[in-house]
């Protein structure tokens, strides 16, 4: 099955798809999901339904960041640098 990238026209529906029939929607993963849970790489996975806030179904994930998952390493050391990045914009801004 071909990968699909983040916002890559048809991922959300792809992710979907991937959630309903019980596999991980992690790139490179491929594991099964028991219950949310993926059983190879730890992340969790599931539809988010429609509500008053949201008006259309979508994936959820939440990356396991022990090393198991590497889209989930990814995202923690790309959340890290946005992080720092900001940090240093403050500290620029304060200092005038």
């Amino acid at each position: 099955m071909e990968e699909r990238v983040p916002g890559e026209s048809g991922y959300r529906e792809w992710c979907i798809w991937l959630i309903e029939a019980g596999l991980c929607a992690c790139n490179g993963c491929g594991g099964h999901l028991e219950g949310q849970t993926c059983r190879s790489c730890g992340c969790q996975h599931w539809v988010q339904e429609p509500n008053r806030h949201v008006h259309q179904r979508y994936a959820s994930w939440t990356p396991n960041t022990d090393g198991r998952c590497q889209a989930g390493t990814k995202w923690l050391a790309d959340w890290d640098e946005e992080l720092d990045r900001q940090a240093e914009l403050r500290r620029r801004m304060q200092a005038g």
